[in-house]
């Protein structure tokens, strides 16, 4: 395999289990949004307020650039071997709205389905001149942030990642390596001035879970409606600090690699946490109280396992479960799944 393509695969996958970490953390408020009461104990609220800063519209922003930029390389893919590729990639992207219509009958807040959508939308701007799109990636990105209106990102950044894509930047890293380093610099300093100044306007209690009134009940929730606002406008600092880190990283050293396993099976991973938080909550009972400090624990055991399972499974077979019916899905016949035993 060319060296470069290789980088592109191994940084991609990388970034994509990165997000895969955080997303559960998220989810798993509106997943058991009945058992999770709003923070009062000094650590819940620090707890709230370190998911808004951290979490909360970070992951879901990687999520959504690098599906953009997934179905540029799917699009290129298929373009290079002469198939009909807005055939097959609309196919694709139906299988996911199915899939995305299913999972959001368990879990209100899941992207799938609006991916599918985007998709749809703005598969076609492939051909567009790759200046265009970048401009519109970040010109769509800032006016979403500016309303305020996390949902709205996601088309904006599937832009940038079919601009990106089309740069060919994940292709260029060892090329590239210096402006990701200036890149890195300057959001970190970016990331440290957001946090300071995110923490200092942070409300003083804590507020209802990943959710923005428009009624006006109280001073404590409209210092909350202005922070939640803040970090998912200027909390994008941390995302490209996030980004730019793992891709340093993924050219420095093998420690991260089992988060290459865990990104490859994005799909099965996404939809399987939800899978296991809706089970574990079988569990509970009308009167199970579950803080947020409890949330985090659970969510990391989770992630960990999900992790562990990845590195196993890719070890026997090419892809995860979901991952290959959507391959054969998409193809319209069936892929092989077990990896072949050389010799």
């Amino acid at each position: 395999m060319n060296s470069n393509l290789s980088d592109r695969i191994h940084s991609i996958d990388l970034i994509r289990g990165l997000a895969l970490l955080g997303l559960p953390f998220v989810n798993v408020l509106f997943l058991w949004y009945m058992f999770v009461p709003i923070p009062e104990t000094t650590l819940d609220i620090w707890v709230q307020r370190a998911l808004y800063v951290f979490v909360e519209g970070r992951f879901f922003s990687i999520f959504s650039f690098l599906f953009g930029l997934g179905i540029y390389i799917f699009l290129s893919r298929a373009e290079a071997k002469e198939s009909s590729k807005y055939t097959l990639i609309l196919l694709r992207l139906f299988i996911l709205l199915i899939i995305g219509f299913v999972h959001q009958m368990y879990n209100s807040g899941e992207a799938l389905f609006i991916y599918g959508i985007a998709g749809l939308l703005f598969c076609w701007f492939y051909h567009l001149p790759k200046q265009l799109n970048l401009w519109l990636g970040i010109t769509g990105f800032i006016g979403a942030g500016i309303l305020g209106i996390k949902i709205l990102m996601v088309f904006p950044l599937f832009l940038l990642g079919i601009a990106v894509g089309q740069y060919r930047v994940f292709e260029r890293l060892q090329e590239l390596r210096k402006p990701i380093v200036y890149l890195w610099l300057g959001s970190t300093v970016a990331s440290i001035v957001v946090i300071v100044v995110l923490l200092i306007q942070a409300p003083s209690q804590g507020f209802p879970a990943m959710s923005i009134s428009s009624e006006n009940i109280g001073v404590n929730q409209t210092a909350a409606n202005a922070f939640i606002h803040h970090a998912l406008l200027y909390g994008q600092a941390i995302t490209l600090f996030y980004v730019t880190t793992m891709i340093l990283l993924a050219q420095k050293t093998t420690l991260l690699r089992p988060l290459q396993a865990f990104g490859r099976m994005a799909l099965t991973n996404y939809v399987g946490q939800t899978v296991i938080l809706l089970f574990i909550s079988t569990f509970f009972s009308d009167t199970t109280v579950i803080q947020y400090s409890h949330t985090v624990w659970i969510c990391v055991l989770v992630v960990l396992v999900q992790i562990v399972v990845s590195n196993l499974w890719l070890r026997v077979f090419r892809y995860g479960p979901l991952e290959w019916l959507w391959r054969c899905g998409t193809y319209w016949q069936t892929v092989p799944l077990l990896k072949r035993r050389e010799g």
